[in-house]
């Protein structure tokens, strides 16, 4: 047999840093990726994920809140490279508002709750 096998493509990588943030710092947060669960970041943790080159999507959430989440990202990695996602705190306006959010959660908690911000693409390795 004369075939050759094709190499699988390299792997990709997202790369989840969370930063500390006043209106979380005690609760973890679940990292999802293409909506399945894929672990936890505490506060000042940074977590690489590999998954398969192609399109996918990211989301951060606070489990057992039902509102405590981050937008989703929706982004195309390719082999080898590397999407990288970091946690911001909030804008004072919205810090402002926490202690309304905890009274009255539909008016005035912000949202998205989780601030996350696409830093750019690299090449992994």
């Amino acid at each position: 047999m004369g075939g050759s096998v094709p190499e699988a493509a390299e792997p990709a990588v997202i790369r989840v840093i969370r930063r500390p943030a006043f209106q979380d710092l005690v609760q973890a947060h679940t990292v999802f990726i293409d909506g399945s669960p894929r672990g936890k970041l505490w506060a000042l943790q940074r977590r690489d994920y590999a998954v398969a080159p192609g399109h996918h999507t990211l989301q951060l959430r606070i489990v057992g809140t039902g509102t405590s989440q981050s937008d989703e990202f929706s982004f195309d990695v390719g082999a080898s490279e590397a999407r990288t996602f970091r946690t911001k705190k909030l804008a004072l306006k919205k810090s402002i508002l926490i202690p309304l959010g905890i009274l009255f959660p539909d008016r005035f908690a912000p949202r998205p709750w989780i601030q996350l911000e696409q830093l750019g693409a690299q090449t992994s390795g």
